[in-house]
């Protein structure tokens, strides 16, 4: 957790106080399970790390589009997302792309690109979409 606060404030955004929860201290018996934490960056992007005990994280983008990653990885999401790196990524050309802002879609991602790894790609829910999400930049997907 201390890695994930390290992290935001490289980019000036410290995260809401969360409870002192070790996600990686074994369990009290006397306390109960400690099954996760949750570490939440606001602004924009708003992304809340919800941190498991198994090491399978959750890193979930303006309370819309969720990536389920290993432990491992997690740091490297949350800089790329607090960096401003996502991207919209869409199938097929401009007039697709403006007919698809216009009704129901499927085909638009989440785009995070990391480096020294394939980038994060996650489906982008048809709500009305967040502000943040419809002002990224747009790149083709195949």
């Amino acid at each position: 957790m201390r890695d994930l606060w390290a992290v935001g404030t490289a980019h000036r955004r410290t995260p809401d106080p969360t409870p002192e929860v070790d996600p990686w201290e074994d369990a009290d018996p006397i306390d109960g399970p400690r099954d996760d934490a949750v570490v939440v960056f606001r602004g924009l992007p708003c992304v809340e790390v919800h941190l498991f005990a198994d090491g399978e994280d959750t890193v979930t983008v303006e309370q819309c589009v969720d990536f389920d990653i290993p432990r491992c990885e997690t740091l490297a999401l949350v800089d790329a997302l607090l960096a401003g790196d996502a991207q919209i990524g869409m199938r097929g050309g401009r007039l697709r792309f403006v007919r698809d802002w216009l009704q129901p879609f499927y085909g638009l991602q989440l785009v995070v690109p990391v480096a020294g790894r394939e980038p994060y790609r996650q489906r982008v829910p048809y709500q009305p979409l967040q502000h943040w999400i419809s002002t990224l930049s747009v790149v083709p997907v195949p």
